[in-house]
């Protein structure tokens, strides 16, 4: 009797053990995924979790990999290395269908504790979607248009319509204040056409010399549209 009470904790113990490594396998995978920004293989490591032990599932692997490493090269120095913040970040968004839409003033963790009703993946992106765009409209329309990107998706037409038109006034309101010999750059920089202008001018720094002003023209006449 002894002898089957022994064998049956075995089996349990065994059976824990072979279920806590294929966790740990599975958290690996994302973490590694995600450290790699592989959308692609995020997506099918999800699908896979998702329709073998639900949703539920792999939305605690996804919350609990915030804090995770992933395998690095070893000409990094070190064999891992933690997620980092906006690459995360990036890759719950993409996993979502929100790509783009990342500078929206809201947590990432909150919006995935958001989603703990939803039945499956695809729920879960078409309820969150409704929600980022509406915060990011609210955004824009307060003139913070600073990293979102959306031209590369026809998804969010009516929001990338809205964007455009913001920025483009943003930059036809300018005016760039001279201190002596030097001008004032501080609200290009705070434009996001008037930032990537500055990026491919290759200009640093919030200062520059008098004489700008002609450049600071060619940059509203080019980015405007």
């Amino acid at each position: 009797m002894s002898d089957d009470r022994d064998d049956k904790w075995f089996l349990r113990a065994s059976r824990e053990l072979a279920e806590k490594a294929e966790i740990d396998r599975t958290l690996h995978d994302i973490a590694n995924a995600i450290g790699e920004r592989r959308s692609r293989d995020l997506l099918d490591i999800v699908a896979a979790v998702e329709q073998k032990e639900g949703w539920s599932t792999i939305l605690d692997h996804l919350v609990t990999v915030a804090n995770n490493t992933y395998s690095t090269p070893a000409s990094f120095g070190k064999r891992e290395t933690s997620i980092e913040t906006l690459k995360y970040r990036e890759m719950i968004f993409s996993l979502l269908s929100c790509e783009g839409l990342e500078p929206v003033k809201t947590d990432t963790m909150s919006l995935l504790r958001m989603l703990e009703s939803n039945a499956s993946l695809a729920d879960a992106s078409q309820s969150i979607i409704i929600h980022i765009q509406e915060i990011a409209a609210k955004q824009i329309e307060s003139g913070d248009t600073l990293y979102f990107n959306l031209a590369t998706t026809q998804e969010f037409e009516e929001l990338s319509r809205l964007l455009e038109k913001i920025r483009n006034e943003q930059i036809a309101s300018l005016i760039l204040q001279q201190e002596g010999k030097l001008v004032d750059l501080t609200p290009l920089w705070y434009s996001d056409y008037g930032r990537l202008a500055l990026s491919d001018l290759g200009i640093k720094g919030t200062k520059a010399i008098t004489g700008f002003e002609t450049r600071s023209q060619t940059i509203k006449n080019s980015t405007s549209i």
